[in-house]
């Protein structure tokens, strides 16, 4: 599992935690884009993402960390 985050060109973004292969084809998908419409759909923990291609700015992919430390004290 690893971790993503999606900007897109409003400004917002899109998180969440997908196995790594999933995000693999994200990648690629993100890589090979072209000026055409293009939605497609994955699975990450918390259930599903839709996403139009033509509106994401940039994707970032890091390995998952589990923090015991965070929270409030």
């Amino acid at each position: 599992m690893k971790d993503y985050l999606i900007w897109l060109k409003s400004g917002e973004s899109i998180s969440g935690t997908a196995k790594k292969d999933i995000l693999e084809m994200l990648k690629d998908r993100f890589k090979d884009h072209k000026e055409e419409r293009e939605i497609i759909s994955f699975p990450d923990e918390e259930g599903g993402v839709i996403l139009d291609m033509d509106r994401v700015e940039a994707i970032a992919i890091n390995k998952c960390i589990e923090n015991n430390k965070a929270g409030f004290k």
